[in-house]
């Protein structure tokens, strides 16, 4: 958009309502984006880069889901990026989806802007993620505050996890700003592995900040289910898996709170594990 130019608004009117940024789109200073209303929103490529600048903010609110593939991007400088996917009451049900996944992709902010991600996934089959860091995605702040919720969907299947970060070089963090990650883990009572934070593959969630504000707080909620021959549940709070694999802040305070999950007879549903 040319200098100037006014911020950029896009609104639907219902679930299966789709948008797709193909492209890049780089706002003046102090513009910015807001988008609601809608079902999907998606960032399918490496050129799909959307840029605030100065108080520039960027808003997005999605009914079902919010996808940043491989080398997308949303950045932003002193404004603060929110994305918001299937939040609203009653969710959308009946499908199999992650709320907010984001796949080698990054958001961003380079000055005092925060970050505030809050996703909730589906409810059919597996992996129904409330929020998926993976593949070296990055959420970071320069010294902003980083706050990342995230709910597992009410599958019967596994592996619905609130907040999960994933693989090498995935990261959420801050260099300043306080880092809170929340996440409930989903299931219904069939499958588990519903962990509420779950960090593995040489995941991290850090704050490389030095301050007293640097801080970081992670809570996680394990869901329900176990393994139908074993009755194992691995319904854990915060799991922690991997070799590399961290939670750790260099100068605020740190603090990891767990609570398994499960049901009723299913084993190994632990507040706080970490295994290797």
């Amino acid at each position: 958009l040319a200098a100037g130019y006014a911020s950029l608004e896009i609104r639907g009117d219902g679930v299966t309502d789709v948008v797709n940024f193909n492209g890049p789109l780089t706002f003046a200073a102090n513009q910015g984006l807001t988008v609601a209303d809608l079902g999907t929103v998606r960032l399918p490529n490496t050129t799909s880069d959307i840029a605030a600048s100065g108080t520039g903010a960027v808003s997005i609110t999605a009914m079902k889901t919010i996808v940043l593939a491989s080398g997308a991007s949303i950045t932003a400088v002193d404004g603060n990026i929110i994305l918001s996917a299937n939040q609203q009451e009653p969710p959308t049900v009946n499908a199999a989806f992650t709320g907010i996944s984001l796949t080698a992709a990054t958001v961003s902010t380079t000055g005092v802007g925060d970050i505030d991600l809050a996703g909730r996934g589906g409810t059919w089959s597996n992996n129904n993620h409330g929020v998926a860091v993976l593949q070296a995605a990055q959420v970071r702040s320069a010294s902003g505050d980083v706050i990342v919720q995230g709910t597992g969907g009410s599958s019967p299947g596994n592996y619905n996890i609130g907040v999960l970060v994933r693989n090498s070089g995935s990261l959420i963090t801050s260099a300043g700003g306080a880092v809170q990650v929340e996440g409930v883990g989903g299931g219904s009572g069939g499958e588990g592995g519903n962990a509420g934070v779950f960090v593995h593959t040489q995941g991290a969630i850090t704050n490389t900040g030095t301050g007293a504000g640097a801080t970081v707080s992670v809570v996680g909620v394990g869901g329900s289910g176990r393994d139908g021959s074993t009755n194992t549940g691995w319904n854990h709070g915060v799991w922690i898996k991997d070799s590399g694999s961290a939670i750790t802040s260099s100068g605020g305070a740190l603090s990891v709170q767990g609570f398994g999950g499960g049901v009723t007879g299913s084993t190994e549903n632990y507040g706080v594990f970490l295994a290797s």
